[in-house]
């Protein structure tokens, strides 16, 4: 028999100035321009081609019901 983990619930995490939480719909522009920023892909080695690509991506990673990965946006006041 599979061993199926539970959902996992999304959290909040406060650290300082510092918030990591769920990924929100409007956080695909800012990433975007993050990774087509000088410098962007060079601490997220990303295959993400277009915006679109982004945005379907952090739907995946908002998507914590399979029990398989949590991921965290960093957020600084109230920059991503």
């Amino acid at each position: 028999m599979a061993d199926i983990s539970p959902p996992i619930e999304p959290v909040e995490l406060h650290a300082g100035g510092l918030l990591l939480r769920r990924w929100r719909e409007e956080d695909a522009d800012p990433y975007w321009a993050a990774l087509r920023a000088p410098g962007g892909r060079l601490w997220h080695g990303s295959n993400l081609e277009t915006r679109d690509d982004v945005a379907a991506a952090l739907g995946r990673r908002r998507d914590w019901t399979i029990g398989d990965h949590a991921s965290w946006a960093l957020v600084d006041g109230a920059e991503l």
